[in-house]
């Protein structure tokens, strides 16, 4: 019986030699044998073209998808003593279009050939720069049946930008300039529905901010709580409601980063006010010197000409149209 090493490729040689000491001719197999006990590993490595002033490449969500916006190069490593390319079972899946066997290249994506290196490992580059969904799978088994652990990665190029609206609630009331009044009442509350469209929103890199003056003239930028939920009908679509309950005057801004980093245009709205404190009489004076009669008794005061009365009133929002 002759013992073949675990990782063995080639022909078995053999020969006998008798108890006299004579040698038989030496044989070989006619077959080459291929032993390979240990199954292949495969490993990735992703490389962006990008700039350094152009900021992260790559985003990571909690399940593993990568997001970027950038030209990207993945090189996949094959770690197989005997691979055989004729087994390749690398797919790829595109924008919804899955291949069967090796990856269907679309756009100016391009793929490059397995090359064996110095040191046994086995490399090949994809090239991917088509905007959407790119799905990889690496699965291999070889010749001896022995399968590789499968790898996969979603890897995500997007490089549009979010677009935000923001719609306010019926206000009491609006002027030319696009001001908006709310008395900031149970029946017509200061609440704007925000709504960002993107295909890789992150909740989390969508921020909403007020620029607030207060009724005393301090002014300062307020971070406010936004609750986004997705849309059931439309993926791309998200929205939150936000109400503002201060005194004074108001701007929403959105910002948002998505999560390949496309920033969007800040979004701003025009002034908003509530306002919900009465204007206060302080003072009404009529013009004493074209009194001609008085009458103490009744508290009357009588003119025979035109009458001047001064007005003196509080009011922060106050329109002298609507005295």
């Amino acid at each position: 019986m002759v013992t073949i090493p675990d990782q063995y490729f080639g022909k078995v040689e053999f020969y006998a030699v008798d108890n006299a000491g004579n040698v038989e001719n030496q044989n070989t197999s006619a077959t080459t044998i291929v032993v390979d006990s240990t199954a292949g590993t495969w490993n990735a490595a992703y490389a962006y073209k990008k700039t350094v002033e152009e900021g992260e490449a790559v985003y990571t969500d909690t399940n593993g998808v990568q997001y970027t916006r950038f030209d990207t190069t993945v090189t996949l490593f094959m770690d197989e003593t005997f691979f055989d390319l004729s087994l390749e079972a690398l797919k790829l899946t595109e924008k919804g279009k899955a291949s069967a066997a090796a990856p269907t290249i679309s756009g100016d994506d391009s793929r490059g050939e397995w090359t064996k290196g110095e040191d046994g490992i086995w490399t090949i580059d994809l090239t991917l720069t088509t905007e959407g969904d790119h799905d990889m799978v690496m699965e291999y088994t070889n010749r001896s049946g022995l399968a590789s652990e499968k790898y996969s990665q979603k890897i995500v190029i997007d490089r549009t930008a979010p677009v935000a609206q923001i719609e306010w609630a019926e206000a009491e009331r609006v002027e030319k300039d696009g001001t908006r009044y709310y008395k900031n009442n149970a029946e017509k509350p200061a609440t704007a529905t925000l709504t960002v469209v993107d295909k890789n929103f992150n909740p989390d890199k969508a921020v909403v901010s007020d620029l607030y003056e207060a009724v005393n003239g301090t002014q300062e930028t307020k971070s406010v709580p936004a609750v986004w939920t997705q849309d059931e009908q439309d993926s791309t679509k998200w929205t939150a409601v936000v109400t503002l309950t201060e005194e004074g005057d108001h701007k929403l801004t959105v910002d948002v980063t998505d999560w390949a980093g496309n920033v969007m245009e800040t979004k701003t709205t025009d002034k908003v006010i509530i306002d919900y404190t009465a204007p206060v009489l302080e003072e009404l004076v009529f013009n004493e010197t074209d009194v001609v009669n008085t009458n103490k008794a009744l508290d009357r005061d009588y003119y025979k000409g035109e009458v001047v009365a001064t007005v003196k009133i509080i009011e922060r929002n106050f329109d002298e149209k609507d005295l």
